[in-house]
């Protein structure tokens, strides 16, 4: 089970980290793991792009021009920020034999609200764990978000 709850922090942290502003551009970027239950061994890990429910994609704007948008660049962002968190975080560890886990995710809901002083981001997200013949080891459903006041206005 720790291994679970290793996977499910680190995907909640990205989602809270690298979502989108309402510019449209996501950041990769990797997540501390401090806090993360340290394990002795690893599995090796493949993460699968994410799926997404285009009519979940939502943009809100607020007394200002229609600005935004969430393309391929943003999931990919997504995804490699997963990937480039979990290699920092198994560099140079050992690795459990030869098992493979597969995470695969599927964003529901995507909202990015956003007027001339603030922006709020609202994500729905199901992700899972899979063996290497793609069983269900764990799955989970979460939501996240995130706001933020802005120094200026959005355009600037």
């Amino acid at each position: 089970m720790k291994k679970h709850t290793f996977i499910v922090t680190i995907i909640i942290f990205l989602f809270g980290v690298a979502g989108c502003g309402t510019t449209g551009k996501t950041q990769r970027s990797t997540v501390s793991l401090n806090d993360v239950p340290k394990v002795s061994h690893y599995p090796k890990i493949n993460v699968f792009p994410i799926e997404v429910d285009s009519k979940g994609i939502i943009l809100i704007n607020v007394g200002i021009k229609e600005y935004g948008k969430f393309d391929e660049a943003d999931k990919e962002n997504i995804v490699w920020s997963l990937r480039d968190t979990l290699k920092n975080e198994t560099h140079k560890k050992n690795f459990t034999t030869s098992k493979r886990f597969n995470v695969h995710i599927f964003l529901h809901k995507y909202i990015v609200a956003g007027d001339n002083n603030s922006g709020a981001v609202w994500a729905a997200v199901d992700w899972c764990i899979a063996d290497e013949k793609n069983n269900i080891l764990f799955s989970e459903t979460f939501y996240a978000t995130k706001t933020t006041r802005f120094v200026g206005t959005i355009g600037g």
